[in-house]
């Protein structure tokens, strides 16, 4: 016979014998020495630590061994000033925490949760950094991008320009402004006063215009006229340029193959008043090569009025192959160069460019060029532009 049996024959006796009206299959353990005693169902390490804390052993059933009820286990660690996981720590919960610019580790104190050491997105300033941590570095927006740092009456000026404020390795920095500077003779309003090539040094210049007036020009000679005006015109209150008309031929009959000096080195007032009388006449023999040779030639047989230390230009406008016809006997484009060149003067030709190639011989060594007198007035006047803006 099992002890359990031995124990149950007992436990009837002991009913029987009290005269307790109690059904067997309803008694109670009560002799176990566990029985309402505290107990714990975990580790005893946990027992009394944090949260954790101890049960009662409850009997039930004779047969059944006691239960341990109403103890408290160890949870995982929470930020709620407890020891959640008994190990005798108040709060030594921890989490991965983070923002745009990072990630890092935030512990909890007190039952609160402390800040997260990672930067927080900011605002972007030109420092060479990623303040807003979207993976640019100073990729600023600026509300006035704008900047000049010169005179503010000189901005828009000549050739002064603003810029445009870039960060540049975490520095603001403006670039491609154009700021004043020194004048030099070169056509443009250096210092951004407003005025073109004051105040430089520039050597004079005597410019002598040789007119074909023949009757070949009568399709030519109003532009001719119109653009010389203009061109001289712009030049009025310059002291260091002077300006000589020639023919040649000239516009009778009297003056045809001949090369006639209209008005001698003049300002540009006097200059526009024979340029005004210009006439493709009735005339047909056209001694351009002449014209160079006796323009350039020492012995100065048209009797131009040079300006000492001046430098020499002369320009022609004909619209026919370069002739010789005055001079006896007569001088090749080779020879009117050469001449040219000896007398420094540099020849500019305005010419119909089918013919350039007859011109090219006493243009091209003097360092002068070949212009198309088919060109618009306004390619024309451009052109004459060029031959005078420089300080040469």
């Amino acid at each position: 016979m099992g002890r359990k049996e031995v124990m149950r024959i007992l436990a009837v006796l002991l009913i029987v014998f009290s005269g307790c009206q109690c059904h067997p299959e309803k008694l109670t353990k009560t002799w176990d020495s566990r029985c309402n005693n505290p107990c714990y169902g975990g580790s005893e390490t946990n027992d009394g630590k944090g949260i954790c804390t101890s049960g009662i052993w409850k009997c039930s059933d004779v047969d059944a061994e006691p239960v341990c009820e109403g103890w408290v286990a160890p949870e995982a660690t929470q930020c709620n000033g407890l020891d959640n996981n008994c190990d005798g720590k108040i709060d030594s919960a921890w989490r991965e925490c983070g923002t745009a610019c990072g990630k890092s580790t935030q512990f909890c104190k007190e039952g609160i949760w402390g800040t997260c050491p990672v930067q927080q997105p900011r605002a972007e300033v030109c420092n060479n950094l990623d303040d807003d941590c979207n993976s640019l570095i100073d990729d600023i927006t600026l509300s006035n991008p704008y900047c000049y740092s010169g005179p503010m009456s000189s901005i828009g000026k000549g050739e002064c320009r603003p810029g445009f404020f870039q960060c540049r390795n975490g520095v603001q920095t403006c670039i491609g402004e154009i700021l004043p500077k020194s004048e030099v003779c070169d056509g443009l309003d250096n210092n951004c006063d407003g005025t073109v090539d004051e105040g430089v040094n520039r050597k004079p210049k005597d410019i002598v215009v040789c007119v074909d007036e023949s009757g070949s020009m009568q399709a030519k000679i109003a532009k001719v006229q119109t653009t010389t005006r203009n061109w001289s015109n712009k030049f009025a209150a310059r002291t260091d340029l002077k300006f000589a008309l020639e023919s040649c031929p000239g516009r009778v009959f009297e003056e045809d193959s001949q090369v006639l000096l209209r008005t001698n080195l003049t300002n540009a007032v006097a200059f526009n008043v024979e340029v005004n009388k210009l006439f493709a006449g009735n005339t047909g023999w056209e001694p351009t090569i002449d014209a160079v040779y006796m323009t350039a030639v020492p012995a100065n047989p048209l009797g131009l009025n040079w300006t000492p230390g001046a430098n020499r230009i002369m320009i022609l406008f004909a619209d026919e192959e370069a002739q010789t016809h005055f001079i006896m006997p007569p001088v090749t484009a080779v020879e009117a160069g050469a001449v040219a060149l000896d007398a420094g003067m540099v020849v500019h030709g305005f010419l119909d460019l089918q013919y350039s190639a007859t011109y090219t011989p006493m243009i091209t060594p003097t360092g002068g060029r070949v212009f198309n007198i088919n060109g618009s007035y306004q390619q024309i006047e451009t052109d004459l532009d060029s031959i005078v803006n420089g300080c040469n």
